[in-house]
């Protein structure tokens, strides 16, 4: 199905959840899909793919969005960086049209949230209840020619965030200065509630910079995925951001970007020499975090292998015995 679909029945729900009458307090999780069918015309050979394309490609004469400034590939990437965009074949038309499609599927979305929201309005809860608007990661969407998550460029690795609760957190202001990470939901979310949290949380409450602005927040975040020989990790700061990918081989292929003069994040400074001691603070933060983490204690486990069915069985038995 359609994430579209299956959005409208976890909507649907929400809704007929938060009208019901109680007298407890309740937390509900709404979780929607869209946009990750954008995934579907990025793979190419999806069974829905063709629904996908009838709902969200656009009409005949559509002007289609730009391409992002960031579209051409990082200067200095490390010597034998395997981690590449994909869909070489793709025209420049070609892209935009993915990015029309991925607008359409956050229209979408977007429709269902307000209905979601509309409902805690109708049902008389808005002044007393918080609500928390985030995702688990960005998508590429052109910027370097690329699609989907797997990198820790700007528009995979950023997210949305939104904390409200009409009559205490101030309306409309959009916070710039603090750097944030989704491991700070949870304690924020316990702060609000009045409940404590997990003996461990990585994270930090939201509260106080949001009362309080002018306070500090964090130095740092982590960011980290496991789809190599080893974790991949990605330490922001205020001004610059490290990435490093390790290799079969064991050895250690980075990327260093001055944020504030390269938002788009087009050329890597690791090999600067003015810039040596930032990028060596940058190493010992993830090595502190590692620390913490206990990541040498937890090393990337093979994948299960998949069990198959009766029928798939049966399937490949026929295909040997031909």
């Amino acid at each position: 199905k359609l994430a579209q679909v299956v959005d409208e029945g976890t909507m649907n729900a929400a809704v007929e959840f938060i009208r019901r009458k109680r007298e407890k307090p309740f937390i509900a999780v709404v979780s929607f899909i869209n946009p990750h069918d954008i995934c579907l015309p990025a793979g190419g050979t999806s069974p829905i793919l063709d629904e996908v394309w009838q709902r969200y490609q656009p009409p005949a004469g559509t002007e289609l969005p730009p391409l992002p400034a960031n579209f051409g590939d990082t200067e200095g990437l490390p010597e034998g960086f395997a981690r590449r965009p994909r869909h070489d074949g793709w025209d420049e038309n070609q892209w935009r049209k993915y990015i029309y499609a991925y607008y359409r599927m956050m229209e979408d979305v977007d429709r269902q949230v307000g209905l979601v929201l509309q409902a805690l309005r109708d049902s008389g809860k808005e002044d007393n209840t918080i609500v928390i608007f985030t995702s688990d990661h960005g998508e590429g969407l052109a910027s370097h020619r690329w699609t989907g998550k797997m990198m820790y460029y700007q528009e995979e690795a950023a997210v949305p965030l939104i904390v409200s609760w009409k009559g205490v957190t101030p309306a409309g202001r959009i916070e710039r200065e603090h750097l944030v990470s989704a491991l700070d939901v949870l304690p924020t979310i316990c702060d609000y509630a009045g409940v404590k949290g997990p003996a461990v949380m990585r994270g930090e409450s939201l509260r106080p910079i949001i009362d309080k602005p002018r306070q500090s927040g964090h130095e740092y975040v982590v960011s980290e995925m496991a789809n190599g020989p080893a974790r991949s990790f990605m330490v922001r700061t205020k001004q610059y951001k490290y990435m490093v990918f390790p290799t079969a081989s064991g050895q250690r292929q980075e990327m260093f970007f001055d944020m504030q003069a390269d938002p788009g994040e087009m050329k890597n400074l690791v090999a600067q020499p003015a810039l040596a001691k930032e990028i060596e603070r940058h190493r010992k933060l993830l090595a502190d975090w590692n620390k913490l983490t206990e990541e040498s204690s937890h090393p990337i486990q093979p994948a299960p292998k998949a069990q198959r069915t009766k029928a798939q069985k049966d399937k490949a038995r026929q295909k040997k015995e031909r």
